[in-house]
């Protein structure tokens, strides 16, 4: 904000007050993210001049207001330089979003208010120790899924509770089947899924969309993938051998010890 000169008349003396201004700027165009350190950079500006060149304090005060009533209170100690050309004051303030919906963010200084920066502000979210078990399935067998679902905010990563993770099942002709599961406080959710009928490799889909979770800030959207490879049913001579292979082996084992026990006691009675 700026303030024109003005001219006062005091008995015998005339004075002309100093045009003064004030504006602030973010390091970066928003939206705003709560994993990001943006820097507010104030400028200060006015007509008061010296004839020689000196150095003075400049500390401005940056208000940041958000949408749900919180607020962040941010000072800076720099310096202006005053010389023949006037005023020129300049501080650059280190600034990290609280989670929220928006951030109004403007300088105070000597009585001036600067502009006003306004901007949406989001957490990022992530999934973390993601699983699938087993991997290798048989048609339409059960497979467990297990993630933590996490947001950023307060300057790391805590568990996001009560928000709904969708999952789908893709393969080389689409989504074959979907579904969505809560997380818990903890923020973990684990969800037991159908596997396909059909054999082939098929991928898992978990997703987090931020339109499925009401909370106190906007959030950004996340997802993670798994492989999950689903096996021919046994059928026909291989089928069987690959289903039943272990106890055919077996028994094959006893059979042949047996053999050559048999023989071995012939041998010693002399048959």
């Amino acid at each position: 904000m700026a303030l024109e000169p003005t001219t006062v008349t005091a008995g015998s003396f005339t004075v002309e007050q100093a045009a003064q201004s004030l504006s602030i700027s973010v390091s970066s165009a928003p939206p705003w993210y709560t994993n990001r350190n943006y820097t507010i950079y104030v400028s200060y500006s006015s007509n008061e001049s010296a004839p020689t060149v000196y150095t003075a304090g400049f500390s401005p005060t940056v208000i940041v207001n958000y949408a749900n009533g919180q607020s962040q209170t941010l000072t800076a100690s720099a310096s202006m330089v005053v010389g023949p050309w006037g005023t020129q004051g300049s501080a650059a303030i280190s600034w990290t979003p609280l989670w929220n919906y928006e951030a109004s963010i403007y300088a105070t200084y000597g009585g001036l208010t600067s502009n006003t920066v306004t901007g949406q502000v989001y957490a990022p979210t992530a999934f973390s120790g993601v699983s699938l078990s087993p991997t290798v399935v048989n048609p339409g067998a059960l497979v467990a899924v297990n993630a933590l679902l996490q947001y950023y905010v307060n300057g790391s990563w805590q568990p996001l509770p009560n928000a709904t993770v969708s999952y789908a099942v893709v393969g080389p002709s689409g989504t074959v089947a979907q579904g969505t599961g809560v997380t818990g406080s903890n923020g973990e959710v684990s969800l037991n899924i159908q596997a396909p009928t059909q054999p082939g490799s098929y991928t898992v889909v978990l997703a987090f969309s931020p339109t499925s979770y009401g909370g106190l800030g906007n959030l950004l959207p996340s997802s993670a993938t798994l492989a999950l490879q689903v096996g021919q049913e046994a059928a026909g001579a291989y089928g069987f051998l690959t289903k039943y292979g272990k106890w055919i082996l077996a028994a094959a084992v006893v059979a042949v010890a047996g053999a050559v026990i048999y023989f071995e006691r012939r041998r010693r009675h002399g048959h």
